[in-house]
């Protein structure tokens, strides 16, 4: 396979983050000050020795669906794990 560099010119986009519409982009900027993050044993933690991956998992996610929830109005929320390959949804 072979690969080559494309650049492309990227642009700071918060100045415009009201004119993204999750409706019509199909993505939005929000800003979130994330309560999970703050978390001094989290924000310090080396999480493969110190703390329980599932810990910071579990706080992380929880936070992130009920924002996510809010911000599009679902009423349910799951997950899924990456996808591991190339796929057209």
């Amino acid at each position: 396979m072979l690969l080559s560099l494309t650049r492309f010119p990227s642009t700071d986009a918060r100045p415009i983050q009201d004119q993204f519409s999750l409706d019509r982009e199909g993505f939005t900027l929000v800003k979130h000050a994330s309560v999970a993050a703050a978390d001094p044993r989290i924000r310090t933690a080396n999480v493969t020795h110190e703390m329980d991956r599932n810990e910071v998992n579990d706080a992380y996610h929880h936070e992130v669906g009920e924002f996510l929830r809010g911000l599009t109005g679902a009423r349910k929320r799951t997950w899924a794990p990456p996808a591991g390959f190339v796929h057209l949804d």
